[in-house]
């Protein structure tokens, strides 16, 4: 397997840009699972917004990454796909926030 990992190209580019959606769909489930439940027990409670301040800095700090490496890119080769991810990153994190404006 990790023979097969290693003639995968891009590898962290790929993760770098699939970790923002991922942490983005998990924060949407957690709140809406935290609102059902404590609309359930007819609870005024602000506990699901601070689900924020644990996925939003996770995201934050991927972005910060793919930028950091793109500022960093010593080889004019890969200046290209470093900063295709950095601007992919920027923005599916700012997609992210599409999430709470559903119909």
């Amino acid at each position: 397997m990790y023979e097969s990992l290693k003639k995968i190209p891009y590898k962290l580019e790929i993760l770098i840009l699939i970790t923002i959606p991922v942490l983005s769909i998990i924060e949407w489930l957690h709140m809406d699972i935290l609102t059902y439940r404590h609309g359930l027990k007819n609870l005024l409670s602000i506990t699901p917004m601070f689900l924020i301040f644990i996925y939003e800095p996770l995201k934050i700090a991927v972005v910060i990454l793919a930028i950091i490496r793109f500022v960093y890119v010593k080889h004019v080769k890969r200046l290209n796909k470093y900063f295709n991810t950095a601007i992919l990153s920027i923005l599916i994190y700012i997609g992210s926030w599409l999430l709470w404006f559903r119909l």
